[in-house]
């Protein structure tokens, strides 16, 4: 049984790791028809519920693995941030909290902790928890973009921009990065029109690295027209 599962198991992780969840979800269910041998098999059936936005059966997913598997730290963060999606925010603090406990030093879990206090609206709070995670890992992307979303909701838009430029150092193609960083040019320029065109060349970028979902290419399409229109960039 253990065999059986680990071909389906095994499965599951090729196609998570290819991005594939509609294909990881019945391969992980498949592998846990044979037992529970292991928490990540049932990471692996939330994640593929997350990804079609199934949360409510993420969430149970999440309880039974931890019924045989009761101090994964995978199961208790991932179960975290299903509680946060669907607005548990103090069940979700609560689970990462449990989730330091375990395991002290696994400190990106202090990044879920801050989207908690930013979705409470406590931003100070939160740019506090994402630069204490950057000091200890100046390579983590995530904490990186949650800060810029925080600095920008806080209209500190020169540090949120200071943010994803030391973000883009560690990942130059990372696409999302870029458009956030074209964002927080677009803030900087309300006020400030030189920053305009820096916004319409990292839009444009972004654009050329995006293989995702096509309505992100279409925001930044009018976002681009948007700016080429705008008489404050002058670039009618």
């Amino acid at each position: 049984r253990h065999l059986q599962f680990d071909t389906h198991y095994l499965q599951a992780r090729r196609y998570e790791k290819g991005g594939d969840f509609r294909a990881t979800l019945p391969e992980a269910r498949k592998a846990l028809d044979y037992g529970p041998f292991d928490a990540q098999a049932f990471l692996l059936l939330a994640k593929g519920h997350q990804a079609a936005g199934q949360f409510q059966e993420a969430r149970a997913d999440l309880l039974k693995g931890l019924r045989y598997h009761p101090h994964s730290i995978q199961l208790l963060g991932d179960l975290g941030n299903c509680y946060a999606f669907l607005d548990s925010l103090d069940r979700a603090e609560q689970l990462f909290r449990n989730v330091l406990e375990i395991f002290p030093g696994y400190y990106r879990m202090y990044n879920n902790l801050g989207g908690v206090y930013q979705k409470r609206g406590e931003i100070d709070k939160a740019i506090e928890t994402y630069a204490a995670v950057l000091k200890r890992d100046p390579k983590y992307i995530d904490a990186y973009s949650n800060l810029g979303l925080a600095l920008l909701s806080a209209n500190r838009a020169d540090e949120a921009i200071q943010a994803y430029r030391r973000a883009l150092e560690v990942a130059p193609e990372d696409a999302v990065l870029h458009h956030n960083l074209g964002d927080a040019y677009y803030h900087k320029g309300q006020s400030e029109p030189a920053a305009l065109p820096l916004a319409l060349a990292e839009y444009e970028r972004f654009l050329k690295l995006w293989k995702g979902a096509r309505q992100y290419r279409e925001a930044a399409r009018e976002r681009i027209l948007e700016i080429r229109k705008s008489s404050f960039g002058g670039m009618e």
